[in-house]
């Protein structure tokens, strides 16, 4: 095989390399976009948990409201609503901090995958300077 037709042969192979890596980086860029699509719907979700948690924490019962054994089950009833929301809440933020950490690492693999497509871009230019 002569030299011209190794490097047509290289050139080839490092094209084909190239357009695998731009489907490997659209797949990835549609990751990120639902990842963060996620974050917005799970932050849109939190704000609205955060108004009726408020809502709900602005509510007071006074003595005069409710007396005997009706309040004591409806104070037991509130601490286990507390405890529920404080769960909830806690919840929200695993979550997005979770989706926070996903996100970053879909940007990593991004930003590696877009370097291996400028440096087989690098070396296709080099291959046909060659010709």
């Amino acid at each position: 095989m002569s030299k011209k037709a190794e490097i047509r042969r290289q050139i080839s192979n490092k094209e084909f390399q190239k357009s695998g890596k731009n489907i490997e980086l659209n797949g990835l860029k549609e990751d990120l976009r639902r990842l963060k699509e996620a974050l917005t719907d799970v932050e849109a979700a939190r704000e609205d948990f955060t108004s009726a948690q408020s809502k709900y924490n602005s509510t007071k019962i006074t003595e005069s409201d409710w007396k005997g054994e009706t309040r004591s089950k409806s104070d037991n009833h509130k601490e286990e609503m507390d405890s529920d929301l404080k769960t909830v809440d806690r919840d929200f933020e695993d979550a997005v901090s979770s989706l926070e950490d996903d996100i970053a690492k879909k940007e990593q693999e991004i930003s590696g995958v877009e370097g291996e497509i400028s440096t087989l871009a690098s070396e296709i230019s080099t291959l046909r300077a060659k010709l």
